[in-house]
């Protein structure tokens, strides 16, 4: 696929347009009773250099309702030092484009039907390179069929100047009705 990618340069404070070619895959299935899958991208861009974004994973249900799923993503857009991060890497990950920061991440979590309305997950994102990460303890209660309230709390771990270790523990809440 080729298109032209829009992105903005925070130190000239201007738009940039580059075309850019993608080539990609994926697949999914099932192994020794596990879910399994991964995909693959290769960014060819004009002026930038290229770069690629994998990702594998897993996951498997228990009979008593238990899921568990993990997952390992590689970007080659990333650093793997956190003093290479740059200004423009930071407001990347703060903008609509939202990259991370990092190369290497393993994401795992766990939802447990405590109930049959309530639901209890827990998801963790490690940044392998700067080893921060971030912690999402959540709880999902339907009220009927049309209508639940999330609650989801972030507790995020690392040193200063790195990704995660930046922030702050907060939380939000989500009620959703469906018509």
């Amino acid at each position: 696929m080729e298109k032209t990618q829009e992105s903005f340069d925070y130190i000239l404070w201007s738009p940039l347009s580059e075309r850019r070619r993608l080539f990609g895959g994926d697949f999914s299935g099932e192994l020794l009773g596990l879910g399994v899958w991964a995909e693959g991208a290769y960014n060819q861009l004009e002026d930038s250099d290229d770069f690629g974004q994998y990702l594998l994973g897993a996951d498997y249900t228990f009979e008593s309702g238990l899921y568990l799923i993990g997952e390992y993503y590689r970007s080659e857009l990333g650093r793997t030092d956190k003093s290479e991060y740059t200004f423009d890497d930071w407001m990347r990950l703060l903008s609509a484009d939202g990259e991370n920061l990092g190369v290497d991440y393993i994401s795992s979590g766990e939802m447990y039907p405590v109930t049959e309305l309530l639901n209890w997950s827990n998801y963790l994102i490690i940044n392998l390179n700067d080893r921060s990460g971030i912690l999402f303890p959540w709880l999902d209660y339907s009220f009927s069929d049309n209508t639940e309230i999330i609650l989801v709390g972030y507790v995020p771990f690392g040193e200063e100047e790195t990704e995660f270790g930046e922030f702050g523990i907060g939380g939000f809440a989500r009620v959703r009705v469906y018509f």
